[in-house]
């Protein structure tokens, strides 16, 4: 019994490990799925689509974009995740130039990560926060974010990247280079 004990003691720290590195993957592939699913619905049903995410709460979500439904409940087919306590989501926006300088926060272009920002075309109880906007002729808008990072401690990241034809996000296991500003 006693080198069972040892045994499990010494292997603790690598199941440890190994279940951590799963919920990472888990949960980015999980973004990446949603971010898609946000895309089909907002082309199906001709509506735009938001895909928020609210890094301080440690939740993210998907509904209708702000005045397409007569109220907030209206969009009955809204989801909502919580992220898990072991990982933190960072969100990188895109370049002033890009979004004609409505970010105040960002000191670097394109190189900010913010926790929040202001936008009047969010939802409403949503307003200030980071988020993907997935238009119905099935592109997504300049605004949206450039990346968004999924990390575990210092050492673990994943990364949420739009392609290169800005159509879709991808998952990247290295951190992404910054594209230039136009």
């Amino acid at each position: 019994m006693a080198l069972l004990v040892i045994g499990f003691g010494a292997a603790l720290p690598t199941l440890r490990r190994f279940f951590g590195g799963r919920a990472l993957d888990s949960e980015a592939r999980r973004l990446q799925s949603l971010a898609r699913y946000g895309q089909n619905r907002a082309v199906t049903e001709g509506v735009p689509m938001v895909l928020w995410f609210d890094p301080t709460a440690r939740r993210y979500g998907l509904q209708m974009a702000a005045g397409y439904a007569a109220d907030l409940d209206e969009d009955t087919r809204a989801l909502e995740f919580e992220i898990e306590d072991t990982l933190e989501i960072r969100i990188t926006e895109p370049p002033v130039s890009r979004v004609f300088g409505t970010l105040s926060s960002l000191s670097t272009p394109g190189t900010a990560t913010l926790t929040a920002r202001r936008s009047t075309l969010d939802q409403r109880p949503l307003t200030g926060l980071p988020a993907i906007r997935l238009l119905p002729d099935g592109y997504l808008d300049a605004r949206s974010p450039d990346s968004i990072e999924l990390r575990r401690g210092e050492t673990e990241a994943l990364w949420l990247v739009q392609t290169t034809n800005r159509l879709a996000y991808e998952l990247r296991t290295e951190r992404p280079v910054l594209r230039a500003t136009y």
